[in-house]
């Protein structure tokens, strides 16, 4: 299913990165990426994800769907806690560029470090997104329980302390 990403979206998703990048930029720099611009779009794209999957799960009627959360915390209040909830569900959402998706393959990264990576829930639900920035469209390319997917390295070695999903190997 595709979702449209409307102009005031996009804009709200910016305005959030802008305000907060700074309480991630610690996280960054651990892994060796300092390019400010680049922090706020993937802080940017991972917002647009979260509210494109809420609009495709309303339109698939889960109308229990919570909306994305647009608040700013500080880095002492940062958690690995799920993007959405919808019933008894935790849903993990990441979202990728359709660009980057042609250049590292669809995948989507997530911390070592992260409960839902080093022990999962039960309820704990992957959706894997790509968003084509030049048709501003977000489609769920992979959905799966967490407890089923297979997670492997990274191809860029410098982003060691990540694992990643990869859609081929994710396929049933």
């Amino acid at each position: 299913m595709v979702q449209k990403i409307k102009k005031e979206v996009i804009e709200a998703c910016k305005k959030f990165s802008e305000k907060c990048y700074l309480t991630n930029i610690d996280e960054y720099e651990k892994r060796n990426q300092f390019d400010n611009d680049k922090i706020k779009n993937d802080i940017c794209i991972g917002k647009i994800g979260e509210v494109g999957v809420y609009y495709i799960l309303l339109k698939m009627g889960i109308k229990d769907v919570s909306f994305p959360d647009f608040n700013i915390y500080k880095r002492n209040e940062k958690n690995f806690n799920s993007d959405l909830k919808t019933g008894k569900f935790n849903l993990h959402i990441k979202t990728q560029t359709k660009k980057s998706a042609l250049r590292f393959e669809e995948s989507w990264m997530f911390q070592k470090k992260d409960c839902v990576v080093k022990a999962p829930k039960d309820n704990d639900f992957f959706i894997g997104a790509i968003y084509d920035e030049d048709n501003f469209e977000l489609k769920i390319a992979l959905s799966n329980f967490v407890k089923l997917l297979k997670f492997d390295k990274p191809k860029l070695q410098k982003l060691s302390s990540k694992v990643c999903i990869y859609l081929k190997d994710n396929l049933q």
